[in-house]
């Protein structure tokens, strides 16, 4: 991060301010190729797709609760769920960065990596129903032969860093896996929408979405818990001589 000069400390004026911006510029243009680049490269790509394939480059902007005037409150738990799915992978993104340079917090640091890295495919996977959409109906990959790729990631990701899982408070984890299995067992074998918990109150949304979301919230508390202790004790470890 640019650091400002000592003159800086006090009122530099417009001039100073000025000369100020323009130094912070030439220093951070690395940083702005790496933002920027991507994101008109994407650009770039939307109006490609655009062109080939004849979709109005509105379509990628526009909010769809204001488009097509639906209530605010529509994909009201889902859109918290991908917040929290982002929340994990933030959490974990960043103290695996914080840690990944000192060779003796290398194996913890890749721990948080990956798990962010997980809960980010799963963020895009909720946004972009990848799972329920995307991948069966446009890419005709089964839906069932999805759910064992996600879950020979997740087993892989067990077994590699299960000594890590074991010393944490790996029982939000187990939780965090049984909502999730219990939600993917009401969507694969409850096909159809009258699922009437008591009388005429149809609740298969309530119960397979609700029990989805749950695991997402106990899946997001374990992992925040798991980077902040980690990287505690990791900067505890490496200030002991």
């Amino acid at each position: 991060m640019a650091s400002a000069p000592p003159e800086m400390t006090r009122d530099p004026g417009p001039a100073g301010i000025g000369r100020e911006v323009g130094r912070q510029l030439r220093e951070l243009r690395s940083l702005l190729l790496l933002i920027y680049l991507p994101t008109v490269g994407a650009l770039g790509l939307l109006v490609v797709i655009n062109r080939v394939a004849d979709i109005p480059l509105r379509l990628f902007f526009i909010d769809p609760v204001a488009e097509f005037s639906a209530p605010m409150y529509v994909g009201l738990v889902s859109n918290f769920g991908v917040v929290l799915w982002g929340s994990a992978a933030s959490v974990c993104l960043f103290g695996g960065w914080l840690l990944l340079k000192n060779p003796r917090t290398r194996s913890r640091a890749w721990f948080l990596v990956v798990s962010g890295l997980i809960s980010a495919v799963l963020m895009f996977d909720d946004l972009y129903l990848l799972h329920e959409e995307v991948l069966p109906e446009r890419l005709h990959i089964p839906q069932p032969l999805v759910f064992v790729a996600y879950g020979g990631l997740i087993v892989g990701f067990l077994i590699g860093f299960r000594r890590l899982i074991l010393a944490s408070d790996f029982a939000l984890l187990l939780l965090a896996f049984g909502f999730f299995g219990a939600s993917i067992l009401v969507d694969v074998f409850v096909t159809t929408e009258e699922f009437f918990i008591f009388g005429d109150f149809a609740g298969r949304h309530l119960i397979e979405d609700g029990l989805k979301l749950l695991g997402i919230v106990v899946w997001t508390a374990y992992f925040w818990r798991v980077s902040i202790r980690t990287v505690r004790s990791s900067i505890e470890q490496m200030e002991t001589p």
